[in-house]
């Protein structure tokens, strides 16, 4: 059960008669508020509360909703499909709904997620009961597009031959309920506007119609396997705020193909009311193999197996093994519930939820991770003498028949040798995770300096989670485990290194033997095909440098291939020194290993001694070999993208554009790294760097006309100059935001931005600055696009202090958003109120 339905669950208990607050719940059920009222705001968006403005607010419970949710008989309604989940409510809760397109490949579910979403709307009492739910193949009638408008529209009499009377179409009949067109990119382009109009206005014509209007208030679900992009008109495509793409079978989480093997094969037991048992390694088979289509065809196969075994077998249970293998351990399903997996400790899970709710940052979590394992090996009840034989039968499913070998294994590769009781604590979290994951669904903060000083732990622990895949909340326990790791292990190398080599498991191996003798984490590696090109290997690596840290510099060992076009590929994107080697072999891994180990300096690596190893090296220092342009905004990544984008439509190839983080590059500025700026041209900000010691441009001053990209003449004509000015002045208009907004209105979305930014203005008494305000509307309006198509996802990449001052802007801004998050029904994350709280900051104070 998850926190929110819990948290349900006691107030219907015992709040039905009677208003309740947060803190009333939170001091009941030892939460903090913060948590309490983020789900009892979710609550009162999905219908199950009223909430009531007061002070404190107040909510009230709906008695006549029930707690049902069909979405729960989904697999992976707490995973993989977690955040689908929310866009199909979102669309059901919207006022009169929000059209939709199901977009994946046959055999996926479309057709049974949008029964689930009317069962929903029913539910919720957006529709009636008695609602219709109307279905139409528009691939039946794919060859005749007239014979399709006339049983999706209707007719009228006269409208063609043999039209001898008028007839209603689908969308009369579904009227007050949905209409689900599957294969919907068989409409013809006239179809598809008849229907963008219907969505406008709630309005069509009959075919043979030309006066009069016909009105329906109908509900439209969309389903397709094929590239919206390519088969619908844009004009359509703009109408639907929602496309949810659904998985494939194979590239979803092992542990939800397993939950779906087992599911088909229960049904089926079910429906022939007998016990089916089935071997280990036929689950395994079934849950790794990639079916063309997908679940649908899973299904089918599973029902044949057992209607083959049907006409062998007489007895009362019907025994199906693998058919490569003569295992013969088995797993039974029945018509009645399979046998559980161990309770825990209710006691233990209430105390372990608290513990984690109070935790916001991974430093917080590193502090508290001793004490939270302790809890997770509590939950194990100390009366359940199996429990280890339990986790063997739970990862068997996954093809790991002793999971502590697996664990033992995957630390190994990385240098980390475990004794008997890490390698068993790590093996009990990851059969935790199994059942009781849900509680680790906290909104952690993990800062850059995080991400850069613990990367390497967060890699081991996220090969010890392969089993969880895309599991959504893998990232969270990928770093509880990581915490974990970092109170029991140590990696004493600080210059992040990198083994490629042709062949599969070649890198790896090497790896794995280097950083198992040397004892610490020094390198990790990439395998690559055997005739992969050099230019696809640099492609690799750049990948790579954009995920790690390479402030304190890069070590590359290669086996083959062009090192001087490797080297001046990459020195573009390393941030410190680089050295690149060639003919790598054990003894020069082990050789640079060792040192790394021992913390020398890249300069001092640059001046080893490869004679004996027969080995080329190159070397460089700095941020980039080519004249190069620098940019970083405040409010986030993606205006400072934009910039970029500005600067290299018009700028020669000679010069590189490079967008970084804003704080990071106020550092560089104000301790001024002359090795780091030495081919630097320029420096652009939003808002100017404060007692920076490299000269800076400011994107506000360059606005207003104060300051203007002459200087940078030599790289730019005069009229590239013009116009590079004109293209950064109209993304900071009102028409910049217009441009970028897809499915928003413009001017009414800025409109409700404008009351916003003037109750700003009225709340700290004053005028914000036009460069401000534009900044502000531009990424406000895009802000609330943005939570719409893409869920209310945390930045993690975005770190703010939670200061008593933001504290007390997050909650006067949650009263201003009040309605904009209720007309368009989504919740703004705490990440978003910080980058707006630093662009109102940047005038207040």
């Amino acid at each position: 059960m998850s926190v929110q339905d819990e948290i349900f669950d006691y107030i219907e208990t015992n709040y039905q008669d009677e208003p309740v607050t947060a803190s009333e719940i939170a001091e009941k059920k030892q939460l903090s508020r913060n948590t309490v009222s983020h789900y009892l705001n979710r609550l009162a968006d999905e219908g199950f509360l009223k909430k009531i403005k007061s002070k404190p607010t107040i909510f009230v419970y709906e008695k006549n909703k029930s707690n049902f949710d069909p979405f729960k008989q989904l697999i992976g309604y707490e995973g993989s499909l977690r955040s689908m989940v929310k866009q199909f409510k979102s669309s059901v809760m919207y006022p009169n709904g929000l059209p939709l397109i199901l977009n994946g490949a046959s055999g996926t579910g479309k057709s049974f997620i949008a029964k689930l979403i009317y069962e929903y709307a029913k539910e919720m009492e957006q529709i009636s009961k008695e609602a219709p739910f109307v279905v139409l193949n528009c691939a039946d009638y794919g060859n005749n597009p007239e014979l399709l408008s006339s049983v999706l529209f209707g007719y009228v009499s006269g409208a063609f031959t043999g039209a001898t009377q008028e007839k209603k179409g689908l969308l009369d009949e579904a009227n007050g309920g949905y209409l689900f067109l599957d294969e919907v990119h068989n409409l013809t382009s006239e179809n598809q506007e008849k229907l963008f109009l219907l969505i406008d206005s709630g309005k069509f014509r009959r075919l043979g119609e030309n006066e009069k209007w016909k009105k329906t208030n109908v509900r439209l679900i969309m389903a397709t396997t094929e590239d919206t992009q390519s088969t619908l008109l844009t004009t359509f495509r703009r109408r639907i705020p929602y496309e949810v793409i659904l998985p494939q079978f194979f590239t979803r989480p092992l542990n939800e193909r397993i939950e779906l093997v087992r599911l088909f094969f229960q049904q089926e037991s079910i429906k022939i009311n007998r016990k089916i048992s089935v071997s280990h390694t036929l689950i395994d088979e079934l849950s790794k193999t990639d079916f063309d289509g997908n679940i649908g065809q899973l299904k089918n196969h599973i029902k044949v197996l057992v209607a083959n075994e049907l006409s062998e077998q007489f007895t009362d249970r019907i025994i199906i093994p693998s058919l490569n293998s003569k295992e013969t351990t088995i797993l039974t399903f029945l018509p009645e519930n399979s046998e559980k997996e161990p309770e825990f400790s209710l006691s233990s899970l209430d105390r372990l939820k608290g513990e984690l709710e109070t935790i916001q940052t991974f430093s917080e979590l590193r502090e508290k991770s001793k004490s939270i394992i302790f809890l997770v090996e509590s939950c194990f009840s100390d009366s359940n003498k199996h429990i280890e034989t339990q986790i063997s039968a739970y990862f068997s499913l996954f093809g790991h028949y002793n999971i502590e070998e697996v664990v033992a294994e995957v630390l190994k590769q990385y240098g980390f040798l475990a004794n008997k009781l890490q390698r068993k604590t790590i093996a009990r979290l990851l059969y935790f995770f199994s059942d009781y994951g849900y509680l680790f669904d906290t909104k952690l903060i993990i800062e850059n300096n995080d991400q850069a000083a613990f990367r390497k732990f967060f890699e081991v622990a996220s090969g010890l989670l392969t089993i969880y895949e895309e599991h959504p909340l893998r990232s969270n326990f990928n770093l509880l485990i990581s915490a974990y790791l970092l109170n029991e292990f140590e990696i004493t190398s600080e210059i992040n290194a990198l083994i490629v080599m042709h062949g599969k498991d070649n890198a790896k191996t090497l790896a794995t033997t280097v950083n198992e003798m040397i004892g610490d984490y020094v390198f990790d590696y990439f395998g690559m095909p055997s005739f992969i090109s050099t230019q696809e290997i640099i492609k690799e690596i750049v990948s790579y440098t954009r995920k790690v840290d390479t402030s304190n510099g890069l070590v590359i060992l290669v086996d083959m291939g062009s090192l001087e076009k490797i080297y001046s590929s990459l020195k573009g994107n390393v941030n410190g020194d680089l050295i690149v080697m060639n003919n790598v072999s054990t003894s020069l891994s082990l050789e640079v290993g060792m040192k790394l180990h021992q913390n020398v300096s890249i300069r001092e690596l640059e001046q080893l001694d490869l004679d004996y190893f027969k080995v080329d090296r190159q070397y460089f220092e700095g941020v980039s070999q080519k004249p190069n342009i620098l940019i970083a905004c405040l409010s986030g990544q993606g205006i400072s993208t934009k910039i970029k984008d500005i600067f290299t439509k018009h700028l020669s190839d000679e010069v590189e554009v490079l967008t970084f983080d804003y704080l990071q590059l106020v550092n560089k500025c104000q301790n001024f790294d002359e090795v780091f700026f030495k081919n630097t041209i320029a420096v652009i900000t939003t808002p100017k760097i404060e007692n920076s010691k490299q000269p800076i441009l400011s994107v506000e001053e360059i606005v207003n006309d104060t300051e203007t990209l002459s200087n940078l003449q030599p790289y730019l004509d005069q009229q590239a100059v013009k116009e590079c000015g004109n293209d950064i002045l109209k993304l900071f208009t009102i028409e910049g935001a217009s441009d970028r907004l897809n499915f928003l209105n413009p001017e009414r979305v800025i409109n409700e931005v404008g009351e916003v930014i003037e109750a700003y203005e009225e709340y700290y008494q004053i005028t914000f600055p036009n460069f401000v305000r534009i900044n502000l509307f531009l990424h406000m309006s895009l802000m609330i696009e943005r939570i719409l198509t893409n869920g209310e996802k945390e930045n993690t990449d975005f770190i703010i202090k939670d200061t008593a001052d933001f504290e007390k802007f997050r909650d006067f801004s949650d009263v201003l958003f009040s309605k904009i998050r209720k007309k368009y029904n989504i919740s703004i994350p705490i990440s978003e109120y910080g980058m707006v709280y630093q662009l109102v900051s940047q005038i207040t104070g």
